[in-house]
């Protein structure tokens, strides 16, 4: 049997034929005895590596895989990426591509995905698959959130701010910073004793020092540190 599909499943079956002088032969129904079988997949592409990884992009690159047909043409490639972040695993998104190479966008910072490329060639069928993995580089957290006073904590000289974590960490979330104004009429907001870190397992904190019968502004940030690069969240603040 020439010309089939790989990685497709076939049925064959034989018939015994009569033809009496003159006459057209008779087809009678198939025999009791079929076989069934699939046709092998072809190999998977070589060498499937990853480079120039950031926050938000990957580098794909392979080879054509060997052990190919002479007469068969690759026509392209398929290329599914996984996200596997939670011990999932769960399909992002399919590329079809006719090169060797190819740069994925808009991923997720600090993320863990999973590639798999596959050749096409020779039908509609998918080869087999290569695949590999790779996590995307740390980025500056979003803001943290619902930042409050708690008005039973104001006294004279104290006061008490809490707030949630970024919705999105973006990496291994390190501390927060406070930073403390005095709202003066002439002035506007003025600094005052500079700023305040807290860790990152800590969402409250108690602002000493104030003067009475004043008032305050206060922002908190949420802090990523690369290589001692601090990646500064958007400001949380009044």
């Amino acid at each position: 049997l020439h010309n089939l599909v790989q990685a497709t499943q076939y049925s064959v079956w034989i018939v015994a034929v009569n033809v009496q002088e003159g006459s057209q032969p008779e087809l009678p129904s198939p025999s009791s005895d079929i076989a069934v079988f699939t046709t092998t997949a072809y190999q998977s592409p070589q060498k499937v590596a990853v480079s120039s990884i950031t926050a938000v992009s990957v580098k794909v690159t392979w080879q054509k895989p060997s052990g190919l047909p002479k007469d068969v043409t690759v026509t392209g490639y398929v290329l599914d990426v996984y996200n596997t972040d939670k011990n999932r695993k769960m399909k992002i998104r399919r590329h079809n591509t006719t090169s060797t190479e190819i740069t994925l966008e808009r991923l997720s910072p600090y993320s863990s995905y999973l590639i798999k490329v596959a050749v096409q060639a020779g039908g509609p069928g998918l080869g087999k698959t290569a695949s590999q993995s790779f996590k995307t580089k740390q980025s500056v957290p979003s803001a943290p959130t619902q930042l409050s006073v708690d008005s039973q904590t104001i006294g004279s000289r104290t006061a008490t701010v809490t707030w949630t974590p970024p919705t999105h960490s973006n990496g291994e979330l390190k501390k927060y910073r406070l930073f403390v104004r005095e709202v003066t009429g002439d002035n506007g907001a003025v600094p005052t004793d500079g700023n305040l870190t807290v860790s990152r397992s800590v969402t409250v904190a108690t602002l000493s020092s104030l003067s009475p019968a004043s008032k305050y502004s206060v922002w908190v940030v949420a802090i990523n540190i690369v290589v001692r690069t601090e990646l500064i969240s958007p400001v949380a603040g009044p």
